[in-house]
């Protein structure tokens, strides 16, 4: 497990701190925060710590579940999302592309949902780094290609 980038407990990240750390993958946090508030106008977002191994983790929660997780990396960062079942019917009957629908239905289940998390980083600012040997991991299509952006998935808790 990668050592988080904000372990203490007494500093909460902040939107200049984020800024730093994610560099251009920023935008597409700030998306998807936007837009699962915007899902849900009951929605509040908020960051949590939950340990010194884990360090804080972004939450936007709605009336009953989170909407998704989001965790901070160098230059990339996880989404974590929780499909209930109407989602993952939704899911199956909407145009996703058939292999983002055959992963969430293969997720594991956990009472809060199947749990799915999606690793966004831009290829640009991270060419240093090596693919991931993780087997589970694949990689889908990215929203910006002409930034260079690729997404991986894999399963596990959000």
């Amino acid at each position: 497990m990668e050592e988080p980038l904000f372990p203490d407990k007494s500093h909460m990240p902040q939107d200049a701190d984020l800024a730093r750390i994610l560099g251009r993958a920023k935008r597409h946090w700030d998306n998807l925060r936007a837009y699962a508030l915007d899902a849900d106008p009951a929605a509040s977002p908020k960051w949590t710590y939950e340990s010194k191994k884990s360090g804080w983790t972004f939450a936007v929660r709605g009336k009953r579940r989170n909407l998704l997780y989001l965790k901070p990396f160098d230059r990339r960062f996880t989404v974590g999302f929780a499909f209930g079942e109407k989602a993952v019917q939704a899911a199956e009957q909407s145009d996703l592309p058939d292999h983002v629908v055959e992963m969430i239905k293969q997720a594991p289940q956990y009472p809060e949902g199947r749990a799915v998390r999606v690793h966004h980083r831009l290829e640009r600012d991270d060419m240093r780094q090596p693919a991931s040997p993780n087997p589970k991991r694949r990689r889908v299509a990215g929203a910006s290609p002409d930034e260079g952006s690729a997404l991986e998935t894999d399963h596990g808790s959000p």
